[in-house]
């Protein structure tokens, strides 16, 4: 008799899936500004705009389901979210759920257990290697769903491979050739300015993932506004900290308020800056210079210390 084929449980990490997105991945026309990438045959890897955690489902000609959501937490370790199954589909596709359960126990840490295939959400942790559930209930998640929640120690940082180039970021700005150079300055200048030794991780953001700039003002609209976070590592009790900063030229409502002259306008940007989860603007300042050092203090008075 020919031998039966059988294929190897293939788990990846987050930064595994993050490197395969970038090394292969393609637009996925169905979604603005996503991307996808095979993992095996039709079973697919897959990141949208604005989204922290990384997609396996799988498409194919007859059916489509997703296998999990994989997202980093603290420690760089991965987390692995399989989401149960419909009811509906558990009961009047019973090939489906066939064909569901091989990919969920190839591809997750996830063994399927008899006749409660896919009935209940599943959470596991990948440690160097090691696998281990992860505790979903009480302070683990901030929602029990996996599909719309994420990890409470997960971190706040996009994947990687998802960031532009400081030409991409500009890109959208055409007539503001003067503010363009000194956002670009900025950048290059925070990240050589954030104290060494402290993991804090600076990401520019791409235009659909800036809507929060809507709220700040009438004045504040996004077309001549560039926005970039920083973000500390979560820790084993809490996501990462983030503070979502922008900067656009000044307007006559910033000149007020910073009392800006005509000339000191002209040659500088102005900073506005929100620590994630709050409705408001935290800090604002009137150039590149004072919210450098603003940013400094925030990320030196945001540090986690074990045992405090």
């Amino acid at each position: 008799m020919p031998k039966t084929k059988t294929m190897k449980k293939r788990i990846y990490t987050y930064e595994q899936l993050n490197s395969i997105l970038r090394k292969r991945g393609v637009a996925d026309e169905r979604m603005f500004n996503a991307r996808e990438a095979p993992l095996y045959g039709r079973l697919l890897a897959s990141w949208h705009s604005g989204s922290r955690c990384f997609h396996i489902y799988y498409r194919g000609k007859f059916m489509t389901y997703d296998v999990a959501y994989v997202h980093s937490v603290a420690g760089g370790d991965t987390v692995y979210a399989i989401p149960a199954l419909d009811p509906r589909v558990r009961k009047s596709r019973p090939k489906m759920v066939a064909h569901w359960r091989r990919s969920v126990e190839r591809f997750t840490p996830h063994v399927c257990d008899g006749r409660s295939v896919g009935l209940h959400d599943a959470w596991y942790r990948l440690h160097d290697g090691n696998v281990t559930p992860y505790d979903s209930s009480g302070t683990g998640l901030l929602s029990s769903n996996p599909k719309a929640n994420a990890p409470r120690n997960g971190s706040l940082l996009f994947p990687s491979f998802s960031r532009p180039s400081l030409k991409e970021w500009t890109a959208p700005i055409t007539t503001l050739p003067k503010f363009v150079a000194r956002a670009k300055r900025f950048v290059v200048n925070l990240k050589a300015a954030l104290p060494e030794g402290i993991k804090a991780d600076v990401q520019l953001m791409g235009y659909r993932e800036s809507t929060w700039a809507h709220r700040q003002s009438v004045n504040a609209g996004l077309h001549d506004t560039l926005c970039l976070h920083v973000c500390l590592p979560p820790t084993e009790q809490a996501q990462s900290k983030r503070l979502v900063i922008a900067t656009r030229p000044h307007d006559s409502e910033s000149r007020i308020r910073f009392h800006v002259d005509g000339d000191y306008g002209i040659r500088h940007s102005q900073f506005a800056a929100r620590v994630h989860g709050e409705l408001r603007d935290s800090f604002t300042w009137p150039c590149a210079k004072d919210a450098i050092v603003g940013i400094k203090e925030w990320v030196m008075g945001s540090i986690y210390i074990p045992g405090l």
